[in-house]
């Protein structure tokens, strides 16, 4: 049954290729990762507990709606896959010199924490106090994470603009966002950049979807080791490199793959449903620091063997513990949906889209590993604020670089 998804998938992404041919659709995109993470785990299933047949039905059917939402949204479009014209933002900069101006401001107090942070755990290296306290859910950055993501949402701004007059700004915001992500102590975030910076510029055709692929796979690859090795993950300081190199393979399949079989032991013996407890934990959060008797579940799950320990389950898990198989493949339906919906607009060059497109390359390219959609319901309305405000601030202003009309902007 294992090869049998991987071929439908495959199947499934030849179909999605054909129709646009474009590499950068979601559709594409989706069900070409999800072929390649179920060909990793028949290479190495026998490191992992086996998957049941009704995960792998999930997994295609959820690929096969997600595809369909992205075929709505973007029904009889045509993408232009000729380089974009830089975009001007005119003499209206200054937005993006007080955004620049707030992530300096809060980049000490963010500093400050985590250092007061690692230096107080239970172990004597600093970065591994940081991250078991971030793991454990018994340590949160506060407001000060607000401005890690005004950060990464300048980041992205910038690359959308005129190079020549950003050029400083543009230096200066990824090294900011590049901080906040490496004191944040986790892969993710320094993932989320990467990706967002790629994907804006692919979306943009500045660089070919191929080139965008050579540049991320050596980027992760030493990014997951950098982590592995200074936060203990996998690796150790004072370890030969053989000896890493074996330790943080194993981790990083670990990574890779461990959701699969953790997810399947859930399918096999769902717990009882959540009714929106999983899915909606953003609102039952709120609605418990205003006082209402609710209590929201743990952001941080609880770890499971599968053998090796993991507490991640892919981006079906909360849909599907909440509301079963409907919930899941509704919500595959509907994140096609937005996928699609954005996708067409940052492939017709609107700005405030092509910045969405890219920071939604983050939870695409992490669906097999959790959920980043709703989960992270918090930061997507941060961002959706803080994009909302860019654009009507510049929706007069923002024009093709090289043309006398206006492009679209925040529409």
């Amino acid at each position: 049954m294992l090869l049998v998804s991987i071929f439908a998938l495959i199947g499934l992404s030849c179909l999605n290729w054909y129709r646009l041919r474009d590499p950068l659709n979601p559709a594409f995109l989706q069900s070409t990762l999800w072929a390649l993470i179920l060909t990793t785990f028949f290479t190495f299933s026998d490191m992992f507990y086996p998957i049941t047949t009704e995960l792998l039905a999930m997994i295609v059917l959820g690929a096969l709606l997600f595809s369909v939402g992205v075929y709505v949204a973007t029904y009889r479009f045509k993408p232009d896959i000729s380089p974009a014209p830089p975009i001007s933002m005119g003499d209206r900069l200054w937005i993006i010199d007080v955004l620049l101006a707030m992530s300096c401001i809060g980049l000490p107090f963010y500093v400050r924490h985590a250092i007061n942070v690692g230096l107080n755990g239970p172990f004597d290296d600093m970065w591994v106090n940081l991250r078991y306290a971030v793991t454990t859910d018994i340590y949160s950055f506060g407001l000060t994470a607000y401005f890690g993501t005004i950060s990464f949402c300048t980041t992205g701004f910038l690359l959308s603009l005129e190079t020549r007059r950003v050029k400083w700004r543009m230096v200066l915001a990824i090294g900011l966002s590049l901080t906040y992500a490496i004191f944040s102590s986790g892969r993710t975030p320094l993932f989320c950049l990467v990706l967002m910076v790629l994907g804006i510029l692919a979306i943009q055709r500045r660089i070919r979807p191929l080139h965008a692929i050579l540049v991320f796979v050596p980027v992760a690859a030493a990014t997951f080791a950098f982590v592995a090795v200074a936060m203990l993950k996998g690796g150790s300081a004072t370890a030969t490199f053989d000896e890493n190199l074996i330790t943080v393979t194993d981790s990083f399949l670990g990574y890779l793959l461990s959701p699969l079989p953790a997810f399947s032991g859930e399918v096999g013996a769902p717990p009882p449903p959540g009714l929106g407890e999983n899915t909606f934990r953003f609102f039952f959060a709120l609605f418990e620091r205003l006082g209402a008797p609710v209590n929201a579940v743990p952001l941080i799950q609880e770890f499971t063997d599968v053998p090796m320990s993991t507490n991640v389950y892919t981006v079906f898990q909360p849909y599907f513990v909440d509301f079963r198989w409907p919930g899941a493949m509704i919500a595959m339906l509907l994140l096609g949906g937005v996928h699609g919906f954005v996708y067409e607009r940052a492939a017709s060059r609107r700005p405030y889209f092509v910045f969405l497109y890219g920071a939604l390359m983050y939870p695409l390219f992490m669906q097999f590993f959790q959920d980043q959609y709703m989960n992270l319901l918090s930061t997507w309305l941060q961002i959706g604020l803080i994009t909302a405000i860019v654009y009507s601030v510049h929706q007069r202003a923002i024009t093709p670089a090289n043309a006398s009309r206006r492009a679209p902007g925040f529409q």
